[in-house]
């Protein structure tokens, strides 16, 4: 076995001695041996230093196509609303005297939800009412004496004007006393209140805001701001039933 080993050891030595003898006389493929290891060594450290730094280049994975839905979930935070909403207000002036809805009611088309204080109201209507009864009464007396000409047709006219007048003043009071009980448009749900009990809320060109009804909360949207670039203002709601929708106005 010795012996076997000693003649291996002086056989390889021989052809490393043969080798370098080789490489001394051949220049060129010295060169060519020292390029590869070079390039070898390169390309050892490369490979070390790219997983250590992750400069490895992006693994693809591949799928075969198939055909289906296409799901696309959109994040967003804003105010939710309803889609569709009534805002409750009052034609009339005065102090609040009763409420009787609060926020997350359920209510029904026509149900009383608040009151105003009516005694102003009723007053003027009781001062219409009396007018109305004194002009229609001499209307009437006048009718009788017109027929007998005891009265020229001028004075006639002028009660009879005086009649109608107290009959639309008689109207636009009964109305005014009606408008203190506030009554829900549509079946919904109050989901905002902006008065008080006592509070006093004053009718002038614009109806003062009671309430707010939801008329499905099973619609709602939310209102997001996105971002705004080119002189534009771009917005994207997204709505019920998972439709999305976007839009964009002017800045």
């Amino acid at each position: 076995m010795k012996i076997l080993l000693s003649r291996l050891g002086s056989q390889l030595k021989a052809r490393l001695e043969q080798f370098k003898a080789f490489l001394q006389t051949h220049a060129w493929f010295r060169r060519g041996v020292y390029f590869t290891l070079a390039v070898l060594v390169f390309w050892v450290l490369w490979k070390i230093l790219s997983s250590v730094f992750g400069w490895s280049d992006p693994e693809y994975k591949t799928a075969r196509i198939e055909e289906g839905p296409l799901a696309v979930t959109i994040s967003a935070s804003g105010t939710l609303n309803p889609v569709k909403s009534v805002q409750v207000g009052t034609q009339v002036s005065g102090m609040v005297q009763e409420i009787y809805v609060d926020f997350n009611d359920v209510v029904k088309k026509d149900q009383v939800i608040a009151r105003i204080d009516p005694r102003e109201w009723q007053a003027r209507f009781e001062q219409a009412e009396a007018n109305y009864i004194l002009a229609k009464r001499n209307h009437d007396n006048n009718i009788k004496l017109i027929e007998k000409k005891f009265i020229s047709p001028s004075a006639f006219d002028q009660t009879l004007s005086a009649y109608k007048s107290a009959k639309a003043s008689l109207t636009m009071a009964k109305k005014a006393l009606d408008d203190t009980v506030i009554r829900s448009p549509v079946d919904g749900v109050v989901v905002k209140r902006s008065v008080e009990r006592g509070q006093t809320v004053a009718a002038s060109l614009q109806a003062p805001e009671l309430f707010i009804i939801a008329q499905n909360l099973a619609d709602m949207q939310v209102g997001s701001y996105c971002g705004r670039y080119g002189g534009h203002i771009h917005s994207r709601c997204i709505s019920w039933q998972g439709v999305s929708k976007s839009g964009q106005a002017s800045a």
